[in-house]
């Protein structure tokens, strides 16, 4: 039975009353909603006439929202999908959303808008999060001359280059002519050398990752990174453990994902999710709709950069900004109002252990606590800094505070929060708003109030998220890193060192002396980090370094530095090969005119196409 209590109300709803807030029930989908599904005065106009008049007439006020009066902005309609779902267009953007618009949400809408069309603006900040020491990198070794009696040069299906040794019967990715003579060079403390009886052939130990390889470690110090730290040499072993242990790219016809620009996160969503585990640890192609370039690596480079920014889209309500900066995610406790949130959430699962088992980086990284989560760490009181500075602060006083003050402020085992603009409080414990807070007990207080706003209402979220993680990479093997160390590797180094810029880089038809070669490090030089972020995406795909700097750029075939080729014709603008990391300058005649040609391909260009 249809129930009308309010005749402002549109047919079929219900005004009612809980603890003194009204909400109202919509008995045509059985649903709840704290807001009015119109003003009044726009939903009285509507009722005024009864049978098919009131409806188009609750339509039509529905669509327009030009008055101002129906309580969605000019432009928006409300619409409700097969399963009785509601949800919201936006003529002006011919957009849909589940999020009921207001006045907050597009305000949010045009900060994320503003941020697509400059990303890079981002990066410098990210710097900032926590300091990173500088890097060394490993210098190129001159293979001239024939391979080795016995050796053999052979290449993957994906293109990566290896070489058998037919005496041994063993594979190599190294190049035998690239051997350095370490017998004069001790092992780094942490290592251990050792001999396989069986096949009396060396290995070597790292006591600190509790792993083992037959690379030895003595070669990194013969490629002067003496000076590198325990710690990076630690995260570099580990990475390439995991890289040639858990992250081997199987064979088999590579995984296509077509998308467009327009609907990237659901084309995206729909294309993965229906992909298998296995099929998604094959090599990946990403195509463009109405773009002919073809992924030999920069395309799903861009993928991976392009959807980090697209995960955190206000329209989706799946994660928000931490309050401790503007650019790490943390989990949106709201995210419920997107019906579709879980399968969403197991998507980026998903989607973060892609760029993990592909060596993709992506543009948008996440709370220490987040990282914490994912490899199964116990959260801390300085986790809770990253997302809520107020309360780490206020539990950070219970900890110092006296015990006169403890007592005086007759705190229980309670915990508030805000949920669509009502307060609410949950126990911390079972019987926890009658159990008071001492010295005695605080810290227990801190250590379960902590949790609790860390993951109230983020729980099922974070399950989901995992779940889609470990069906590509299990989860175990990431937990040989630490919360920071996950983060430089899904997002690398964001600095830029110019020296390792300048020396990791190879010229075609150019050379280092050539006029329009120093006017062009004269240019990047003087560029802020934002426009070198969007010089390094322009030309190989992604504004991301890898771990290893510019010397550990990839391209199609595995390794392949950022070159600079001449081009004759010097009234075409710069393009790009992201497949190559190659940037195709032409012969400009004087330094103004490359600088605003340069500027001009950085800043104002999109897309990938064929020759």
């Amino acid at each position: 039975m249809v129930v009308e209590t309010s005749t402002w109300l549109p047919p079929g709803w219900e005004e009612r009353e809980n603890n003194g807030r009204k909400y109202y029930v919509d008995h045509n989908t059985r649903q709840t909603h704290w807001h009015p599904p119109v003003d009044r005065p726009a939903a009285a106009a509507a009722s005024a006439a009864d049978g098919e008049a009131a409806s188009s007439a609750f339509a039509a006020s529905m669509s327009t929202g030009a008055d101002g009066m129906t309580g969605l902005p000019a432009g928006w309609e409300q619409r409700t999908d097969a399963q009785g779902r509601i949800y919201f267009v936006d003529h002006n953007t011919r957009t849909t959303t589940w999020r009921r618009p207001t006045n907050e949400s597009q305000a949010e809408q045009e900060a994320y808008n503003v941020q697509m069309t400059d990303a890079s603006a981002n990066f410098a900040a990210l710097d900032r999060r926590y300091a990173r020491t500088p890097r060394t990198t490993l210098p190129q070794v001159a293979l001239a001359g024939s391979l080795p009696s016995g050796w053999e040069e052979r290449y993957t299906d994906d293109g990566r280059k290896y070489y058998v040794n037919h005496a041994l019967k063993t594979t190599s990715w190294e190049d035998p002519r690239a051997k350095v003579n370490v017998s004069g060079i001790t092992l780094p403390k942490e290592w251990e050398a050792r001999v396989d009886p069986r096949t009396n052939k060396q290995y070597f130990i790292n006591h600190v990752t509790k792993t083992t390889t037959f690379d030895d470690p003595r070669l990194d110090v013969a490629a002067g990174k003496e000076d590198e730290t325990e710690e990076e040499r630690n995260f570099r072993y580990k990475r390439r453990y995991l890289r040639e242990q858990h992250c081997r790219v199987l064979d088999g016809r590579p995984t296509m994902i077509p998308v467009t620009r327009e609907n990237l996160l659901m084309d995206s969503y729909h294309a993965v999710m229906a992909a298998s585990p296995e099929a998604l640890r094959r090599r990946i192609n990403i195509s463009f709709d109405k773009e002919d370039g073809l992924d030999y690596g920069g395309v799903s480079r861009e993928w991976f950069f392009l959807l980090s920014h697209e995960i955190l889209n206000p329209m989706y309500c799946l994660f928000e900004y931490s309050v401790a900066d503007s650019y790490t995610l943390a989990i949106n406790p709201n995210s419920g109002i997107n019906p579709e949130h879980t399968g969403l959430f197991r998507f980026i699962g998903r989607f973060v252990a892609l760029a993990v088992f592909h060596d993709k980086l992506i543009d948008r990284g996440f709370t220490m606590a987040f990282y914490k989560q994912l490899l199964k760490k116990p959260l801390e009181l300085r986790d809770l800094r990253d997302l809520d500075e107020v309360t780490f602060n206020s539990l950070k006083w219970f900890l110092s505070a006296s015990a006169e003050e403890i007592d005086g402020m007759e705190q229980t085992f309670v915990a508030s929060y805000d949920e669509f603009g009502e307060v609410k409080e949950v126990d911390l414990c079972p019987g926890g708003s009658d159990k008071v807070v001492t010295v005695e007990n605080r810290e227990e207080f801190v250590r379960l109030a902590c949790r609790s706003r860390m993951t109230r209402g983020r729980e099922e979220q974070m399950e989901c998220f995992l779940r889609g993680f470990n069906e590509i990479l299990p989860l175990e093997q990431m937990q040989v890193f630490d919360e920071r160390e996950v983060d430089i590797l899904l997002q690398g180094l964001s600095e830029f060192d110019m020296d390792d810029w300048k020396k990791n880089t190879l010229y075609r038809t150019y050379s280092a002396d050539s006029k329009q070669i120093v006017w062009f490090w004269e240019l990047v030089d003087s560029l802020s980090d934002e426009k070198r972020a969007r010089l390094l995406q322009f030309v190989t795909g992604t504004s991301r370094l890898p771990v290893g700097g510019f010397g550990d750029l990839i391209g199609s075939n595995g390794p392949m530095k950022f070159c600079i080729e001449k081009l004759s014709d010097h009234k075409l603008l710069p393009r790009s090969h992201t497949c190559f990391n190659r940037l195709d300058l032409p012969a400009y005649k004087s330094k103004e005119m490359l600088v605003k040609m340069m500027m001009i391909a950085i800043m104002e260009t999109e897309g990938f196409g064929l020759e």
